[in-house]
C-alpha cells in the first residue's frame, strides 16, 4: 500500500522537488529585490534603543518576511516528500537499515537547517512589529504633545464656565434671601392646606365608617324581620291546619250522630 502511494504521489512530488530545489534560491532573491526601498527620516528611538518603523516599511518587512516563509514552507514540503522517498527506495537495497539511516540524517540536516531559518524569520517579525509598536507609541505621544495647546485652553474655557456658573448660583441665592417672609408665608399656606386635608380625609374615613356600621344594622334588622315573618308564616299555617283537623273531626262526629239516630228511627229497629 505504501508503494503505490508513493507510486502516484511521484510524478507531482518530481515537478515540486525541481521547481523548489532549483528556484528556491531565486525566489529568495527575488523576493529580496521586490522589497521595496523606503526612504523615510528615522524617528527617535524608543527607551529601550529599538528604531520606530514606519507604516510603509512594517508593510514592506512583512510582505518580505511571509514570502519567505512561503518558500521555508516549501523546503519543509520538499525535505518530507524526499525522505519519504528515499526510506521507499531503499527498501529495494541490500543494506535496508544503513540506506534508511543515511536518508534519516539528510532529512535531519535539512529540517536542522529549516529550523535555523524559521528561528531567524521569527526574530526579524518580532523585532518588526516592536519596532512598529515603537513608532505607534511615538505618533501618539507626538500627537498627544500637539493637541496639550488645545486641551490647556479648553481646560481654561471650562473652568472659567465652571466659576461663572458658581458666582450666578451665589448672585441667586443672595437674591432668594429677600423673600424669605413670602416663603415663610407660603409654607404656611401650604401647611394650613395640608392638615384642613389631612382633616377632611380622617372625616371621610369616619363618616364612611359609619354608613358601614349602619348598613350592617339595617342589613341584620331586615333578616331578623324576614325570621320573624317566616314564623308567624309558619305559626299561621299551623293554625289553620289544627283549625282544620277540629273541623273535619266536628263534621265526622256529626255525620256519626245523624247516621245513629237515623237507624234509630228506622222501623222494626227493635225501639
Amino acid at each position: 500500500m505504501f508503494r503505490f502511494r508513493i507510486a502516484l504521489a511521484l510524478p507531482f512530488a518530481l515537478t515540486l522537488a525541481c521547481s523548489l530545489g532549483m528556484g528556491a534560491p531565486s525566489a529568495m532573491a527575488q523576493s529580496a529585490a521586490a522589497t521595496p526601498t523606503v526612504d523615510v527620516a528615522a524617528p527617535a528611538a524608543g527607551t529601550d534603543g529599538t528604531v520606530p518603523m514606519s507604516d510603509a516599511a512594517f508593510a514592506a518587512t512583512t510582505a518580505d518576511l511571509d514570502a519567505r516563509q512561503r518558500v521555508l514552507n516549501a523546503r519543509t514540503s520538499a525535505n518530507d516528500y524526499r525522505y519519504a522517498v528515499a526510506q521507499h527506495n531503499c527498501y529495494s537495497n541490500f543494506f535496508v537499515n544503513h540506506c534508511i539511516e543515511s536518508a534519516r540524517a539528510a532529512m535531519r540536516t535539512e529540517k536542522g537547517s529549516i529550523r535555523e531559518a524559521q528561528l531567524a524569520i521569527s526574530a526579524e517579525r518580532r523585532d518588526a512589529r516592536k519596532q512598529k509598536r515603537v513608532a505607534d507609541d511615538t505618533a501618539k505621544q507626538a500627537q498627544s504633545a500637539a493637541a496639550a495647546p488645545q486641551r490647556a485652553a479648553n481646560e481654561a474655557r471650562n473652568r472659567a464656565a465652571f466659576n461663572a456658573r458658581q458666582q450666578q448660583h451665589e448672585v441667586d441665592l443672595a437674591k432668594r434671601g429677600d423673600d424669605s417672609a413670602q416663603r415663610a408665608a407660603n409654607a404656611a399656606t401650604f401647611a394650613r392646606k395640608q392638615t384642613a386635608h389631612q382633616q377632611a380625609l380622617e372625616q371621610a374615613q369616619r363618616d364612611a365608617a359609619a354608613d358601614a356600621a349602619k348598613r350592617a344594622d339595617n342589613v341584620q334588622r331586615y333578616e331578623a324581620k324576614q325570621q320573624a315573618a317566616a314564623q308567624r308564616q309558619m305559626q299561621l299555617q299551623e293554625r289553620q291546619r289544627q283549625a282544620k283537623a277540629r273541623a273535619d273531626a266536628s263534621a265526622a262526629a256529626s255525620a256519626a250522630q245523624a247516621a245513629s239516630e237515623a237507624a234509630a228511627a228506622r222501623p222494626g229497629s227493635g225501639k
